[in-house]
Order: structure tokens, then sequence, then C-alpha cells
């Protein structure tokens, strides 16, 4: 069995499983540091069976262990601790060892609430042996064993990837409450694992700790009694306690409650009279009426609800202490225009009570009896020109909503301007209602940038949220989103026109109001910062963020967990959250952390650039969040860096948050500045998708060897649809040909697919065999463009198998044959010596496999490529031998051939050569029977190659030959006479 051990595969797929790597500061009353070696090995006893070679040993080096990834990271590692090595134990000898602190017991008398807690590492390779640990309280007669469950929950590192649990330990020991003689063992029971490790034992009494829960009320909508308002709950002591006046109608009360406590509460308009708390949001604990209840689990600020009621008061315009303007138009004269009525209302001109101005009517009302009524006669619109006069505001956030009514056939308008008195006026937003029931959105002559629909003949809301300080609009109409947008401009005022002759609508309930200030904070999520302007911009445009830094962000205890990192078996790390938001457009967008002018890139410093994790939210608000997105490394290599990024589908007026975070590397957290890149993609179509070429030069995977190694995608060639809900690029595995447009899975053979990715990729497969993946054998990969594809369980991968391609379309490339080998004996070689000739007779590799020995190349010095040597000169000739996989190790073998071939071809009648020895020339006369093709070759006494002539076809031959340039020495005249060979000893002397 091999153990292998990529760098990325830790740092990425299961790193270390730390635990939390902090509790409650609680007191130990008991430990045991291991800081001294003698007493470590005096104190623990170790028994049970093993016939390998390792043992419980003490140590100090915190990354000891073969394989060891990252430091032993127990807060006294540095001065010892102990450990089994189970890797150095040996692959065929089984152990089931105990450590026991037979010299080290501690006393419990008078404790309660008992827990033990240690510092752990404890990596697996099957997933199957056994870490716990025994408390005994009678001299170790009896023994109470404590399962770990974070040991349980890791897996077969063959199948999940690297499984570790670095952290804390920490458990309750009920057993040892009151005992005075408390002893501890550890139990370790497996073959051929990794290690586990152990270090700061401590025993100490557990208290609960206590939160602070802050319960708020709204009383705008009751008459506060003089006394103020009360709450009574079980936190105190059911006594009816005064809260605290926050302002604008809120009333607060922090208590300190028991994590874990569940709070039952009422609350009341003086010390007397309670609330009647409605059945949907109390429960009845006995006493025949309801109380509202909230089960702490850590700090928290509750919402405020309105004072019996469940959810938050809906407080009328007119009792809202931040309303500006609240007009509902009951109190107006209708034989009076509108603008003389009102200090607010206006006319473009500024003249009021002429034609320009607004009509008050009976004809519709939202609220009986009145509204304002705009009628066009004109083609180009007009008389009526009626404004509202919002204050000309420059800062502060408000909104702004109105009532409205469009008959059939009839249009509606209104823009909002930049200040009032209008002059030439500036159209900063545009509004239309149209035929059809429809509407949009530009600015001034511009193109639309929205749409929305609207019903006639009946009033619908027209609302709008403006935000100067942070210099966004948002729009609604009929209770639905229609667009946020960026908006740089002052708000002075709505502009209520008619468009055309037949633009007739009524306005009615005006309601003015200012809202809070918006402050970004990017470490809480409910101040998250608003990245929307980046969005809408041209596809392949990449727009980019301001800097932000994660050095001082802090965890929220209203952060959502997080799973999806795969930091951890169980939940990932959230060390320093940072929380953006954004509504979709309906676009597909690429969105990543990047350097951009950073000169703190973050990770730089703990020598993990860039490393950042992404984790993207659907949800109206923070307390409503749905995970759609996930993201760790966009490089999986590593170059450029670490950062993280995906692509997103928005959904048209969507609200989305995107939470990114520092990885945490062994407590080391990549710290420093980034900024956020946003790119639409283009869109492309189901019917543009082409599926590309590859080439495999080499189809042979070598045991432990990567499939991806071996497939060179043309990336350029292949176009990945983007449209439905599964589109892109996926490889089939089968144990035949895919024949062209028929769906993989479909076809006989189908194995397996990846996932479908949006981008043009090789197929990451390690060929680890069929203990760990396919069975050894021939395969055909095949890859798969898609568009349109939607997932027949939705809770299944995006694999082929789990798609329905019906409702899109797809392409199926060609097919190629690959071979998944086994471990491969080296290449070895014999060879018999004759006259002139060399016979090799190869093994092993891939030759044994297959069976076939055409499989082997051949490379000898005298740069043949056969497998024998014949009719070559006297002297010594080595051969390297290989095969088409390249998976096994080479053979290389040295002959020598001492005497060369005494018989020459039968169609030589004659061959000599004089003088010899020579002092340069010499001539060689040569008489054939039939004319041949001869060549002549001068070699060394190496069989190299020195001097080549070839005569063509020749009857008879008398050649002399310069040999002058040589190094004094024997040479060998070969003479090829149509492919068989005769050979001369010449000397050449100086």
């Amino acid at each position: 069995m091999t153990k292998m051990l990529t760098f990325r595969s830790l740092l990425l797929a299961l790193l270390l499983a730390t635990g939390s790597l902090a509790s409650f500061a609680q007191t130990p009353f008991w430990t045991e540091t291991f800081s001294d070696s003698g007493d470590a090995y005096a104190n623990w006893d170790q028994t049970g069976t093993n016939d390998g070679l390792s043992f419980w040993e003490w140590t100090d080096v915190i990354n000891a262990g073969n394989w060891q990834p990252g430091d032993f990271t127990a807060p006294s590692a540095s001065t010892g601790y102990m450990w089994f090595d189970s890797d150095a134990n040996g692959e065929t000898f089984p152990y089931d060892l105990y450590l026991t602190g037979n010299g080290n017991p501690a006393d419990c008398s008078g404790k309660s609430n008992v827990h033990l807690r240690f510092y752990t590492y404890f990596r697996t390779f099957t997933g199957t042996d056994l870490g716990a640990f025994e408390v005994s309280t009678d001299g170790g007669a009896n023994w109470t064993v404590h399962s770990v469950p974070e040991f349980d929950a890791l897996e077969d590192e063959q199948v999940a990837g690297v499984q570790i649990y670095q952290g804390w330990i920490d458990q309750a020991i009920p057993e040892a409450d009151g005992a005075a003689n408390v002893l501890v063992r550890f139990h370790y029971m497996g073959q051929f694992e990794y290690y586990w490790k152990i270090d700061d034992i401590e025993m100490y009494e557990y208290s609960t700790p206590t939160y602070d829960v802050t319960f708020r009320v709204n009383m705008l909508l009751e008459t506060v009694d003089p006394m103020g308002v009360y709450i009574a709950g079980n936190f105190t002591s059911n006594t009816p306690t005064a809260m605290t006046d926050a302002g604008n109608g809120v009333w607060e009360y922090t208590a300190s409650i028991l994590d874990g406590e569940a709070a039952l509460y009422i609350f009341m308009n003086g010390p007397v009279t309670p609330e009647s708390v409605p059945a949907a949001c109390g429960i009845d604990p006995g006493v025949g009426t309801n109380v509202r209840f909230y089960t702490v689990s850590g700090d928290a600020t509750l919402s405020a609800v309105c004072f019996g009621e469940c959810a938050p008061c809906v407080v009328p315009c007119s009792l809202n202490p931040d309303a500006i303007i609240c007009d509902d138009l009951d109190s107006y004269d209708t034989a009076m225009k509108l603008g003389p009525q009102a200090t607010w209302w206006t006319t473009w001109s500024g003249a009021e009570g002429t034609t320009e101005d607004g009509i008050v009517t009976t004809e519709q009302a939202n609220t009986m009896p009145n509204s304002f009524k705009i009628v066009s006669t004109a083609a180009n619109g007009g008389p009526q020109d009626v404004v509202l006069d919002l204050g000309n505001k420059t800062t502060g956030n408000y909104e702004l909503k109105w009532k409205e009514y469009v008959p059939a056939g009839r249009h509606g308008y209104y823009n909002i301007q930049d200040v009032v008195p209008i002059g030439n006026g500036s159209w900063n937003l545009d509004v239309f209602f149209e035929d059809n029931q429809s509407g949009h959105v530009q600015i001034g002559a511009g193109a639309s940038l929205a749409t929305f629909a609207y019903p006639n003949d009946q009033w619908f809301e027209v609302r709008q949220v403006i935000d100067l300080d942070n210099n966004f609009l948002t729009l609604w109409v009929d209770g639905n989103f229609v667009i946020k947008m960026a908006y740089p401009n002052n708000l002075g005022g709505i502009d209520f026109f008619g468009t055309d002759a037949v633009s007739t609508y009524y306005v009615d309930d005006v309601e003015y109001v200012a809202l809070p200030p918006v402050v970004y904070n990017v470490d809480i999520c409910d101040a998250a910062v608003d990245l929307t302007s980046y969005f809408g911009a041209a596809p392949g445009v990449a727009q980019t963020t301001g800097i932000y830094d994660n050095t001082n962000a802090t965890v929220s205890p209203t952060d959502p967990e997080v799973t999806c990192w795969t930091e951890t078996p169980g939940a990932d790390i959230v060390d320093g959250s940072m929380w953006y938001t954004f509504v979709g457009d309906g676009n597909q967008y690429h969105i990543e952390t990047v350097p951009c002018n950073a000169t703190n890139y973050i990770g730089t410093v703990q020598q993990d650039p860039g490393d950042t994790q992404m984790l993207i939210y659907a949800g109206d608000d923070c307390e409503d969040l749905t995970e759609i997105a996930c993201a760790d490394d966009l490089f999986p290599t590593g170059d450029p860096d670490w950062r993280a990024g995906l692509d997103l589908q928005t959904d048209f007026g969507q609200n989305y948050y995107m939470l990114i975070d520092g990885f945490n590397f062994q407590g080391t957290v990549a710290l420093g500045e980034f900024c956020v890149e946003i790119t639409q993609v283009a869109s492309v179509t189901c019917a543009d998708g082409v599926v590309g070429t590859y080439d495999v030069p080499n189809p042979y995977l070598c045991f432990e060897a990567q499939l991806a190694d071996l497939i060179f995608v043309d990336d350029a060639s292949f176009v990945l649809p983007t449209e439905g809900p599964v589109s892109g690029l996926a490889w089939a595995l089968s144990s035949s040909p895919v024949p062209a447009g028929t769906w993989p899975s479909d076809a006989a053979g189908y194995l397996g697919s990846t996932s479908f990715l949006d981008a043009p990729f090789a197929v990451g497969y390690q060929n680890l065999g069929p203990g760990s993946g396919f069975p050894y054998g021939v395969y055909f990969v095949t890859p798969v463009v898609l568009g349109g594809g939607t997932l027949i369980d939705p809770a299944g991968a995006n694999q082929i198998q789990n798609v329905d391609a019906t409702t899109g379309c797809f392409f199926v490339g060609a097919s190629t044959q690959m071979f998944f080998l086994p471990l491969l004996d080296d290449i070895t070689a014999t060879f018999t010596v004759g006259s002139g000739s060399v016979d090799l007779t190869p093994a092993g590799g891939l030759g044994d496999v297959l069976g076939d020995p055409s499989v082997y190349m051949y490379e000898w010095s005298n740069g043949a490529t056969t497998q024998d040597l014949s009719g070559v000169a006297p002297g010594t000739y080595t051969c390297t031998v290989t095969d088409a996989s390249g998976c096994a190790l080479e053979a290389i073998v040295t002959a020598t051939v001492t005497t060369s071939g005494t018989n020459d071809p039968a169609s030589v009648q004659a061959f000599t050569i004089s003088p010899n020895p020579t002092s340069g020339r010499v001539m060689v006369n040569l008489a054939l029977a039939d004319a041949s093709d001869v060549r002549i070759d001068v070699l060394s006494t190496l069989g190299q190659t020195v001097q080549s002539l070839n005569f063509g076809k020749v009857n008879l031959l008398n050649e002399e030959l310069e040999l002058g340039n040589l190094p004094q020495g024997s040479y060998f005249l070969r003479v090829t006479i149509d492919g068989e060979t005769a050979v001369r000893r010449v000397v050449v002397q100086h």
C-alpha cells in the first residue's frame, strides 16, 4: 500500500480539521504538559499489543513524523508531547495500545461538572482506526470509554483526501465528579495509519457562560404609561423591571442569561398592564396566557417588536417622528388647484393656481375622498406639470412613496429633478407607465434601464429609497423590485407630467420619510458594503472596487455557519468575516478577489498570498440567507496566488450577500488588503456551443499518475454555452467509444463523468487502481459540451448521468482510447553476442502487461534503433530499452562484439583494401555478381560511424578513400550490399 501526499491537497482538500482554538476561560485544577521526558515516561505507562517497531514516545519536535503536514500547534508542544508513529510501525503490524497516566492521577474531590480536555493531532489513512480516551475512578479496575466524534468523522484518505483533526478535544467526564483518584488513558488501535499526538491535558470544572441579550419593544402605537415600559421574565424573577427609552418609540432592557436557557418574558405598559402576546409568537407555560420566548446561544440584540404583536410596528406616516411629508390630500378643497393648498406642491414654472397646476378630485381615491389628477390633452404633453418639492436634499437617506391609479388605455409618467425651483431641469430618473400594463425606466433621453409591470384600473404603490450618502436609488412598483442604480445626484423634487395626448393618472397618499443613514461596515452583515454599482458594465469589462483590509475584521455571532470550504470535516473556520451586498440584474458575472494596487496584499506576510474564501447567499436580509455559490481557490495550483473566485448567474431583482474571509492555515489567518473584481460574462447560447479539440500524445496512464497530465486541451477551440441551470464542459469515461450525437449516459459502456464546469479543462483523475478508483484496463475519454441542461435530482451532482439534456442541446467530441496501467515491473534485457551481431531479448514493463513486444523501443550507441544488431564490427555497444508507456524504469545493457562476421554476402565475388596499414589513402576494390546498392561505412572500434559514402547501383567498385584525417588506430570498413554486410579491418598509421 502506498501513501501519497501532494502539497495543495494538504492545503486545500481537507487540510487540517481544526477544532475550536479557544475555550471558555476555565481554570484547570489538574494538568499534564509532558514538559519533562523523564516524568513523561515515569508517569505514563504503555500497555497493549504490537509486533511493530513503534511505541508511545516523548518528543519536542513539533513537526515529527513522515508525511507531516504542518507543525503540531499545541500550546506547549515545543516543550514536549507524547505521540505514536503508526506510519513507522510497519505496514503489516496491527496494534492495540494504551497510554495510561498511572503516575499522575487527578484528585477531583469536591469537584463537579468535571471536563477533560487535551490538544491533539490525529491523522488517519484508512479512516477505520480507533482513537479514544478512557477514565477510571477505581485505580484502573474499570474504565469509562469516551469516543471522540472529531476522529470518528474522518474518512479514508484515498477517497476523501487528506484526513486530519488538529485542535482541542473537550468532553464532560461526569464519572470523575467528586472522585479522589481519577486516571486517564488513551486508546489507539489500527494498522499502518499515520500518527496520534497528545499534549496539554487538563481537568477543570465547567461553568455555563452567560450572554447579554437586549430585548426591545416598539411603543409608537401605544400611549405609554407615565411610569414607562417594563419587562417581566424568568430572568427578572418574574418581577416587572423598568426598560430604557431608546428613542423613536423603542424601549430596551439588557439581561445576562445562561447559555442554552429559554428566556420567557412579556412586555408591560407601566408596571401593571401586560401585553397580550399572540399565539403565533408565544407559548403558554401553564399559566393560561402566552408569553414570549427566546433560547440564548450568544450575545444578541433582538429586533424591536410592536407591543402586543409578533412583528415590528407598521407605523402610520403621521406618527413617524422622521416623516417630512404625509399627505393624503383629503383636507384639500376640490374647487381649488393643488399648489396653493400646501407648501410642498408647486409647478415646473413656479406659477400656482393656473392650468399648469394639479387638479384635486374625488373621481378616484385610495383613501377617501380626494386624490390629485394629471390630464394631458396635447400631443407633446401638458399643460399640467405638477412638482412635489422634496427640499433640495444633498445628503441623507430617504423613502418616498405614493399610491397611483392609471386607467386602462391611459399613460402615466414622472421624473426626479435635482433642484426646485426647476429652471431648465435635470432629469435624474424618468419612469413611464405605458400600454399593456408595462412600464420602463430611463434617464433623460437614454436607453431603457429596466422594465416592469403594473395594473390598470386599480391603485398600486410606487416606492423609492434614495440614499444620497452612498449614491444609490432603489425603485419598486406594485411591491415588485424594478431597479437599484447609482444615483450621484441631489434630490430636489418629483415632476408629475403627462407626456402625450392619452396621459391620465391619479396620485394619492404621498409619504416622504427620512431614514436612518446607511453606514457601511464591511465587518457586519447588516451593514454590508453595497457593490451594486459595479454590476451592469459591458461584458468582459472588469469593474474593480476600492481596497478592503481584513486585518482588524472580526467574527459576528450572527455570521452563518460555513461548511463548503472543506477546511475541516465539520464547520469551517470564519476568522474575520467581510460582508458585501448587491442586487442581481439577470446577467452572469465572474467575481474574484484581486491584488489591485494593494501594498499589503492579503496573505503575503503569512506566505499564503491572496488566500481568500468566498460564499454568496441570496436573501432579503441577513436573517434570511440561502447559500447559492461557494469558492475557495480559483487557481488550484496557487499560480499566481490562492485567491477565491466564482461565476454567478444572477436573478433579476434578487438581493445577494457575499462573505469573504482569509484562509486559516493551522491557526494562521491570511491578512491584508484586496479588491473585488466583477466582470459580466458574455452570454453564449446553446446553439453557439462547440466541442473543441484535444491531443493525447501518450495514451498510457501510469500507476499513481494524473490523467490531466496526458490530455492537452486546445482551450480556444471550445465554445461553452452559459444558458440554463447546467451548462459547460464535462468529460465522460466509458469502456467503448461514445457515438456522435448520443448522450453518453445513454450509450453502452458509460461509467461516469466529471462535473460540468464553465471553462475548458482536462480530466483530473489519479490512477490508484481498483481499491480507490477504476480497475486497470482500457477506457475511453470523451468531451461533452452542454447548454440548457437541468438536473434530474436537484440535490445530486451536475454530472452527465444526473443531467436531462433534452431541455437544451449538447455536442459530443471524439473519444480517445486510454490505458489505465498497474504498477509496471522494471524493464530488463538479456542478450547473446555472435560474430558481428547482438541478439537482444527484452522483458517487463508494458510489453509484459499487453503481451506485445512491439511496444519496446531501442536506442543503440551506434545509432541503430532495431532490437538486434547484425553485421557490426567488433566493439562495445550500449542499448537503452524503453517502452511506449514511459511508466517503467528503462533497461540499459552493454554488449561487446569481439569478432566480425566471416562470411561475405553471396553476391560478393571479390572485396580487398590496400595498402593496409595505410598512412592516409586506401583503395577499395569490390566485385559483385549483380549490380546492387552499395554503401561504405567507416566505423571506430566502439561501433561509431565516422565516415559514410553511398555509391548507388554498381557491379564493380574501385574507390580511393581518404582516412588521413582520422586518429591513428584500428577501424572497420563495412560494405552494405542491398541490406547485407561485409566487413574488413584497416589500420591507420601516421
